[in-house]
């Protein structure tokens, strides 16, 4: 059977923590996972940003490229941790 992302999603509670993740650490889980526990989600999904100019602009830090940071955050997913990600159509299959 085919279910469109609507319908998979549809009865979901579903958080959002976003960041540069740069690299995805132990500190990313243990939010995600008390954000399931404290909140009541059903799934958290971790989101690094695409745009990072203001990352550049705050830290003066030059971040690994998009593809990267989605590879190290898909390290961290779990069942009800998943990574996503926005801006980059042809990176999220």
């Amino acid at each position: 059977m085919c279910y469109t992302a609507f319908e998979l999603y549809a009865n979901m509670k579903i958080a959002i923590l976003g960041g540069s993740f740069d690299p995805p650490h132990l500190g990313h889980l243990l939010i995600a996972q008390q954000v399931i526990e404290s909140v009541g989600v059903n799934q958290v999904w971790l989101m690094p940003n695409y745009d990072t100019s203001t990352h550049h602009e705050i830290f003066q830090k030059k971040l690994s490229s998009p593809e990267d940071r989605l590879a190290m955050v898909k390290l961290l997913e779990r069942e009800t941790i998943k990574a996503h990600f926005t801006g980059l159509p042809e990176v999220i299959n």
